[in-house]
């Protein structure tokens, strides 16, 4: 869905089949650094939401993984700062091992209930909400 008028971000946590497991990824970025988080960027002009995502993980994780499908979780959205970022589960097979850019330093797979800390406070507030991780476990349910 297009916001004309609110910067919009994208990010997203793999899920792995296999291992039922997710990857998070250790910022580096000068804003909220040494925090866990998800492979995310802005949208650019003229993108949708799924092309950003998969420029932001290719720019990130250094390659397209085999991807089953991006599954929308979240939409959230800060009218005071014309903001919007759409969170999203991406699904494949196996876990793998990234080539991190600059913008990461780590990476993790675990369990949702296990996540890494500290978390980046967006991510932070998506994982505390019942009802996020309510998908989350929808999605498990699903792809197992």
């Amino acid at each position: 869905m297009e916001h004309r008028n609110l910067n919009r971000s994208v990010g997203t946590l793999f899920y792995a089949i296999e291992t039922q497991r997710y990857m998070f990824l250790l910022r580096s970025a000068r804003n909220h650094d040494s925090t866990w988080g998800f492979c995310s960027g802005k949208v650019e002009q003229g993108e949708s939401d799924i092309q950003a995502l998969e420029r932001e993980i290719i720019e990130e994780l250094g390659f397209q993984p085999n991807v089953s499908k991006h599954i929308p979780v979240e939409t959230f959205t800060n009218n005071r700062k014309g903001f919007t970022f759409q969170t999203y589960v991406s699904i494949v097979g196996q876990e793998f091992v990234p080539n991190l850019n600059k913008e990461n330093k780590g990476y993790a797979w675990t369990v949702i209930e296990n996540y890494p800390k500290p978390l980046h406070p967006g991510v932070y507030n998506t994982l505390n909400a019942d009802e996020i991780m309510a998908k989350f476990k929808t999605v498990q349910s699903i792809w197992q």
